[in-house]
């Protein structure tokens, strides 16, 4: 290489790189030394190969390295062509001596050709699971009164609840741990059921809209919000970890683990649906009339029903074989291996039985309680 700097003082054949020896390429390959065009463009390919973006870096033979990375997330495609046939120096980074990466003059190494490799990795769509359920949408009822505000009592591990619909108030009795009421709130659906949960550590207030408001450690896994009901919710029964609500239909809406054994075949206005008890797989649905229907594990224990008085709840025993129901009068009714013991007052509008399981408390619509048990 000969250089005129002007300078008479300038060696020029300082510059010449030190002769090395020729590398023999292998037979019948094309003999390939670059030009500053290839120069230029191996010093862009490194520089865009540095912000991730594909590059080409070609050679006379129209061989080079190519990375092409796939958009849109479903597939990447990695291709590699490498073949260098001669010593040269070049600017810039390597084309096949990746593990250089200091600007400045780089010397290559002539190698064997790389076969061409592809690796493809697909990630498959995902789609949100769907719920669906057996039941039916209802027809609204026609002529069916509106539901009004019951209160509700409810039982702790020690002592118990009440709740006053009127108020929207909680009270805790005999050591039992107040968790919060709705005082001071305005809902716009009458409240008309009251349950502890399942562990005795929390209770809910339900209204007539589906509505749920949840205090303690009583979950909320879901309610009815728009979904057209037959009459509005008249009651909630707990599972383990989940709960049914139920309409004056006798429709049944389950959530958590709670599962749906089985609406009513026919609601009608004739047919008034009151409250509901969850026991093992099924569930017991109680109407006005004192009419009991088992769905799921739930036995159809048959009962006599009085009449010209209006039930008002249903409770089971703590064996799931046998349960009282409530008449508005106060009257209990017991069925299967529920004990007969005892009646409430006049005006009862929830039952519920104690920890123990050896007895209920009834609530009327003065908020009296009336221990039957223990």
């Amino acid at each position: 290489m000969t250089f005129d700097g002007g300078d008479p003082g300038f060696d020029a054949g300082a510059l010449e790189p030190e002769p090395q020896p020729e590398l023999q390429a292998e037979p019948g390959a094309p003999r390939f030394r670059p030009t500053r065009v290839h120069v230029a463009i191996a010093a862009v390919a490194a520089l865009l190969g540095g912000f991730g973006i594909a590059a080409a870096l070609t050679g006379g033979d129209g061989d080079g390295r190519r990375l092409e990375v796939g958009s849109g997330g479903s597939t990447t495609t990695s291709t590699t062509e490498t073949t260098v046939e001669d010593t040269t120096t070049t600017l810039g980074l390597s084309a096949v001596d990746a593990s250089s990466t200091t600007a400045g003059p780089t010397t290559t190494r002539a190698v064997r050709p790389v076969t061409s490799t592809t690796v493809k990795t697909t990630v498959a769509p995902t789609t949100a699971p769907t719920t669906t359920t057996s039941r039916g949408t209802p027809s609204p009822p026609t002529t069916v009164a509106p539901n009004t505000n019951r209160n509700g009592v409810a039982s702790a591990p020690t002592g118990y609840w009440t709740f006053d619909a009127g108020s929207r108030t909680v009270q805790a009795h005999d050591g039992a741990t107040f968790h919060g009421d709705l005082r001071g709130s305005t809902p716009a659906r009458p409240l008309v059921a009251f349950a502890a949960s399942p562990s005795g550590n929390g209770y809910v207030v339900v209204g007539d809209d589906g509505g749920l408001y949840t205090f303690g450690d009583s979950a909320f896994y879901g309610s009815t919000g728009s979904v057209p009901t037959f009459g509005g919710i008249v009651d909630i029964a707990y599972s383990d970890k989940g709960y049914v609500l139920v309409d004056r239909g006798g429709n049944v809406y389950p959530f958590g683990d709670a599962q749906h054994f089985g609406d009513e075949p026919a609601p009608s206005n004739s047919v008034r649906y009151t409250a509901a008890a969850y026991v093992g797989d099924g569930y017991w649905l109680l109407t006005e009339n004192a009419g009991v229907r088992g769905h799921g594990s739930a036995s159809s224990l048959t009962s006599s029903p009085r009449s010209g008085v209006k039930a008002v709840d249903i409770e089971s025993t703590a064996s799931g074989k046998g349960y009282w129901v409530l008449y508005e009068d106060g009257v209990v009714q017991n069925v299967g291996d529920a004990p007969p013991l005892g009646n409430g007052t006049s005006g009862s509008t929830r039952l519920a039985r104690t920890a123990s399981g050896n007895g209920y408390r009834i609530v009327d619509t003065a908020g009296t309680v009336t221990l039957r048990g223990s």
